[in-house]
C-alpha cells in the first residue's frame, strides 16, 4: 500500500530496526509490519494524498541514515540514538502528514496521535524534536519541493493549475479552511500539487 512495505523494510533492513516493539513499550504494541500501516490507516481520511505523504516520510528516514553516517563512519544503527523503529516512523510521518492535511486542527493534536500510536504527549514531542534536531528543521519535504520546483518546466505546470483553480473558484468550489481566510489565486489547488509531489518523491526514493 503507498509504497508502505518498502519503508519498512527500508526500517528493518537498512536501519536495523527490530519487527518487535522494544522493551518499554506497551504490551499491545504492535509488530513493525502491522503498526505502520495502522498509523497511515487512522491517518488516511484528513490527508490529500496518502502516497505523496508515505514517499515524504520515506524520503526523511533517508535524511535520517545520512545524518547517521556523518555522526559514525561505520553508519551505527539508529537505535544507538534511542531510536525504534516504532517511534522513528511515527515521528516522519507526522512531519510529513501535517503538511498535507485538509484537517490541521486533527493532525495538529496531540492527543489524536496518541489515541492510537501507543506513545505518550511526552514521547511524541521528544521524538519529533528529536527528528527536527537530527535534520536541522529539513523536515518540510512539500514546502521544500514547492520551492525547488518552481521552475521549468514546473513552473508552466503551476501556471496551468492556478487557472484551474481560479476555474473551480468561478463554479463556487472552495476548499476546507480557506474560506475563513480568502482564497490565494496565485496558489495552485492543494490537491492537485499533491499528486504532482506524490509523483515526484516516488522517483526519489526508487
Amino acid at each position: 500500500m503507498y509504497h508502505l512495505p518498502d519503508v519498512t523494510h527500508y526500517l528493518i533492513n537498512q536501519l536495523n530496526h527490530s519487527e518487535l516493539p522494544d522493551s518499554h513499550a506497551p504490551p499491545t504494541q504492535e509488530r513493525l509490519s502491522s503498526y505502520t500501516p495502522e498509523i497511515v490507516n487512522r491517518t488516511t481520511a484528513h490527508l490529500f494524498d496518502v502516497a505523496g505523504v508515505v514517499a515524504a516520510a520515506h524520503i526523511l528516514l533517508l535524511r535520517h541514515q545520512d545524518a547517521l553516517s556523518r555522526v559514525s563512519q561505520a553508519a551505527a544503527p539508529s537505535s544507538s540514538l534511542g531510536w525504534n523503529g516504532h517511534g522513528l516512523f511515527l515521528s516522519a510521518f507526522i512531519f510529513a502528514a501535517v503538511e498535507q492535511t485538509h484537517n490541521p486542527h486533527v493532525l495538529n493534536n496531540l492527543e489524536f496521535w496518541c489515541s492510537f500510536s501507543e506513545f505518550t504527549a511526552e514521547e511524541v514531542v521528544e521524538m519529533k524534536n528529536q527528528l527536527y534536531a537530527e535534520l536541522h528543521g529539513k523536515v518540510w519535504m512539500f514546502a521544500e519541493i514547492m520551492e525547488s520546483e518552481n521552475k521549468p518546466p514546473a513552473r508552466k505546470m503551476l501556471a496551468v493549475w492556478r487557472q484551474n483553480s481560479e476555474a473551480e473558484e468561478d463554479e463556487g468550489v472552495e476548499e476546507a479552511g480557506e474560506m475563513s481566510r480568502g482564497r490565494d489565486t496565485l496558489r495552485p489547488s492543494r490537491p492537485k500539487v499533491a499528486h504532482f509531489f506524490s509523483g515526484l518523491f516516488r522517483l526519489r526514493v526508487r
